[in-house]
């Protein structure tokens, strides 16, 4: 029977966690389970490579795999690939099974990164997306925010279903910066361009007062910032209307990017507002 011919387990099919995860002790266990597998017994050379390419001296691989710091694991990953290319020739069989193995055990898992076909794991999107969701849940921590930081954290979960779900991803986004917006805003039901444009500038007209740099800039942001909440309404449910198909993968994490650095930028001039006892 075939990967593809196989159902989901149980726990893959209904325990979904609810953001994507790092690098679990259930995930370190497949790993080497499939190393072991893949080679019948002989990890020497296995091990040789992790100590050439990653630098952990190890003979062990399931010592590796169980106790070595996420970074060398994720490495050792890589030099296993390269290894097997070193010794079988450029791509035998059994590194397409070595890919094949990590790569499903990171869907299954719901981890944070992916395998490329040279053997290089990486953020499942990439690096500056990772950098930007984490910063912007960092700031979300406040209580203040708490129904923005699980909208948004929804958003980065919809990129982790099977297909990714880009739209809802979008959606999400939007609806944690018009919770913030309506924090700030009481009366304004709903986060639109115009609503942003009349709300906001005064607010950055105070905040940077004096600074005609930082007026500038900011006076572009929010015009920038307004495209972007009418370009996530093209996305955004409205009842009664006809169903958007899913944006492509590329255009749902620059929505979601952009959406991230706006979330990040209201909460500071939130911040602002509330320190001056408004």
């Amino acid at each position: 029977m075939t990967q593809e011919d196989q159902g989901e387990t149980f726990s893959h099919f209904y325990l979904r966690p609810a953001q994507a995860t790092g690098l679990t002790a259930k995930m370190r266990v497949r790993l080497l389970a499939g190393v072991q597998r893949i080679w019948g017994g002989d990890t020497s050379g296995a091990a040789r490579a992790i100590r050439e390419h990653v630098g952990v001296a190890t003979n062990n691989l399931t010592n590796f795999f169980q106790q070595a710091e996420e970074a060398d694991v994720l490495s050792g990953i890589t030099a296993i690939f390269r290894h097997i290319r070193e010794i079988y020739g450029s791509m035998p069989s059994i590194a397409v099974q070595w890919l094949t193995h990590v790569q499903t055990v990171f869907s299954e898992e719901h981890a944070s990164y992916t395998i490329g076909a040279k053997g290089e794991v990486r953020y499942l999107h990439d690096e500056e997306f990772a950098r930007s969701s984490t910063a912007t849940i960092s700031q979300l921590g406040k209580p203040r925010y708490a129904n923005a930081r699980n909208l948004f954290e929804q958003a980065l979960v919809d990129f982790h279903e099977t297909p990714p779900n880009g739209k809802s991803a979008v959606r999400h986004c939007f609806f944690a910066a018009e919770n913030i917006f309506r924090i700030m805003f009481p009366d304004d039901p709903r986060l639109t361009a115009a609503g942003f444009e009349k709300r906001v500038r005064p607010l950055i007209d105070s905040r940077y007062t004096g600074n005609k740099a930082a007026l500038g800039a900011a006076s572009k942001q929010i015009s920038s910032f307004g495209d972007w909440v009418d370009a996530a309404h093209f996305y955004r449910h409205e009842p009664g209307t006809e169903e958007p198909a899913q944006p492509p993968p590329e255009l749902a994490i620059e929505l979601v990017s952009v959406g991230a650095s706006l979330i990040r930028w209201l909460i500071a001039l939130d911040q602002f507002v509330l320190s001056r006892g408004e």
